[in-house]
């Protein structure tokens, strides 16, 4: 038999079919873009940020507000921010972190410096060499940037970690007085040489809450030490509850135990969530549980500064990461007509879009989430710690 007659009656009857289709649809129709964010959103124009000051602010453009949020709306404003950044927005005290690998950070502190009380540079290390302890990092303290940030009105208090400490180090130092005056001396004298003013110690966590009558007894002297030279000692703590109620690390106890001696606490409210969990980093109701554990007499909250974090995470198929401003900002370029979700529960936005590798969920701080949380501070009567400046949005330090 020969098909080609008949094939040739069907392949004119679908096209005829296909082009009657098409003629229903108006040229609105044929824009019309699916919801949430795709690589189909490609098309949707925006002027990108101009880079620099402003003369409105966040608030005066009525970037702030709302729930709503398409990754337009921070496509063209990201950048830009109010030329007075004098101004204060925030009557707590408030600690930005900056690291010399995201180095932009070290321009942030400088450029919104009024609005910060204490600066902390990641710089410094206390190691064990032998019997003796050994600062590190001294080569990365930039003496010129100290100085412009104190003309801001900011207090530098570098991080000191302690790094590669082994069990047997610590215990070391636990039962040894003469160890701890050596130790104390040693932060002091370095503190001295490069004129800082103060220092913010970050160990607690490393004991993984362990001997924690012993850190506290060694953090007390150090503490007391520095105030008495009339110097600042923040100490950074790990939350006193996770995910599921599972209690943390440094509780209630511990915090009445250091509250005399400890100027302020880095209270590390962030991270509430990772690949195997997926969801926001940082819950509202969390962070107000976090504090309220801490301090439920409200007695001396002004001391414990609530943890911001300028970070996000990215959610895959293969469990995801940390994702920083920058690269936010330009995963967004690649579907700028996709609009956010807000989960309320939480008080953050989060965002799906699809690229060539896969499927994103994207929880990053958004103007309004922030603006919920220096909201709570104000309302619990904290300050604020932010990690880190350098990670951030430059639109974002109008809300401070």
């Amino acid at each position: 038999m020969n098909f080609l007659p008949k094939a040739l009656c069907y392949v004119l009857i679908i096209l005829l079919f296909a082009w009657e289709m098409d003629s229903t649809l108006s040229k609105k129709d044929k824009k019309k873009k699916p919801k949430g964010g795709s690589n189909s959103d490609k098309s949707v124009e925006y002027k990108p940020s101009k880079a620099g000051p402003s003369e409105k602010s966040v608030n005066t453009k009525s970037l702030v507000t709302g729930e709503q949020l398409q990754a337009k709306d921070i496509l063209e404003h990201h950048s830009s921010y109010f030329k007075d950044t004098s101004v204060k927005n925030f009557g707590g005290a408030v600690l930005g972190y900056v690291t010399p690998w995201n180095s932009h950070g070290y321009d942030v502190a400088k450029t919104f410096g009024s609005k910060f009380s204490l600066i902390s540079p990641v710089w410094l290390q206390v190691t064990v060499s032998g019997d003796r302890y050994v600062i590190g990092g001294a080569h990365d303290v930039d003496q010129g940037w100290v100085a412009e940030v104190r003309r801001k009105g900011g207090k530098v208090v570098p991080r000191i970690l302690f790094d590669k400490w082994t069990g047997q180090n610590f215990m070391s130092l636990f039962q040894d007085k003469e160890k701890q005056f050596e130790l104390r001396d040693l932060l002091l004298e370095t503190v001295a040489a490069h004129k800082f003013d103060g220092l913010t110690v970050e160990v607690w966590s490393q004991l993984g809450g362990n001997a924690r009558p012993q850190i506290a007894a060694v953090l007390t002297l150090l503490g007391s030490s520095f105030q008495s030279a009339g110097l600042l000692f923040v100490l950074v703590i790990p939350p006193p509850v996770y995910q599921g109620d599972s209690p943390g690390m440094f509780d209630a106890t511990d915090y009445s135990r250091l509250v005399a001696s400890v100027d302020y606490f880095s209270l590390m409210t962030y991270d509430y969530s990772s690949p195997a969990r997926p969801g926001p980093n940082s819950p509202l109701d969390w962070v107000r549980r976090c504090v309220e554990t801490l301090d439920p007499g409200s007695t001396s909250r002004s001391k414990i500064l609530l943890g911001l974090n300028m970070y996000g995470f990215d959610y895959t198929s293969q469990g995801g990461g940390h994702v920083l401003g920058r690269d936010f900002v330009e995963l967004l370029k690649t579907s700028p007509g996709s609009k956010f979700q807000f989960d309320s529960s939480s008080g953050e936005h989060f965002l799906e879009v699809k690229t060539a590798d896969g499927k994103h969920t994207v929880f990053y701080p958004s103007l309004h989430s922030l603006q919920l949380r220096l909201s709570l501070a104000e309302e619990l009567g904290t300050g604020l710690s932010i990690w880190e400046l350098g990670q951030g949005l430059d639109y974002f330090y109008d809300l401070f």
